[in-house]
């Protein structure tokens, strides 16, 4: 799953400040950088975050994509967000697809929850084991965890991200089975999936004695 849908960027682990869980909301102020524009060299990703979490419309990702420089594009970001909702949108926007410029933006403080999200199958082999074990260590760690389970109403890749960048958990745990894969759940993305922090995402991949290499197939 992360050699698939995070890229090859996440073949080692980015050298970035972790946003660590509070008791409560609050901001993270920027660290300033003589290298600011470097974050959005990639912007496609962010603008698509931003329009899934209602941060920016349509018309507006629209504006700012059709800059000519990616210099003009960061500042024509910039102007654009304005209200602290928009804000802390963006911040975890960036921090979800490029976590080492992550420190350079306004970001709330993410809460101590992890999410584990699967969709129901293997629900007794392996969901509410690894939900038993999480509960035992949860104390230990300062965290807590629970799960959703995805309806067929739910697309499972926009479920995950409304956690990162609405909801502000610490991790979303997806259970990627070949339910999952299922066209009722899994949306066939117009564009590349965006998660690029595995700080905030950590897939387990189960399948069937003999069906990996097929679901690899499938993700691809």
């Amino acid at each position: 799953f992360v050699n698939v849908w995070m890229g090859d960027f996440c073949g080692e682990k980015a050298s970035h400040t972790e946003n660590l869980g509070g008791d409560g909301p609050a901001m993270i102020e920027p660290t300033p950088s003589t290298d600011d524009v470097r974050a959005v060299h990639t912007i496609g990703p962010v603008l698509d975050c931003m329009e899934q979490s209602r941060g920016l419309a349509l018309d507006q990702c629209d504006v700012i994509r059709r800059e000519i420089t990616h210099v003009s594009r960061y500042k024509e970001l910039v102007a654009t967000v304005t209200s602290d909702k928009r804000r802390r949108l963006l911040g975890a926007s960036v921090e979800v697809c490029l976590p080492d410029s992550a420190s350079q933006f306004w970001r709330e403080q993410r809460s101590d929850e992890i999410v584990v999200l699967h969709v129901g199958d293997y629900n007794d082999k392996l969901v509410q084991p690894l939900l038993q074990q999480a509960d035992k260590s949860a104390s230990m760690y300062g965290v807590s965890v629970r799960e959703d389970v995805i309806t067929p109403e739910d697309v499972f890749t926009d479920k995950l991200l409304d956690y990162l960048l609405t909801r502000n958990v610490r991790m979303v745990v997806p259970i990627i089975s070949p339910q999952v894969l299922h066209d009722r759940y899994w949306s066939t993305l117009g564009y590349e999936f965006c998660v690029r922090n595995k700080d905030l995402v950590f897939p387990v991949f189960v399948y069937p004695e003999g069906a990996r290499d097929r679901l690899l197939e499938v993700l691809r």
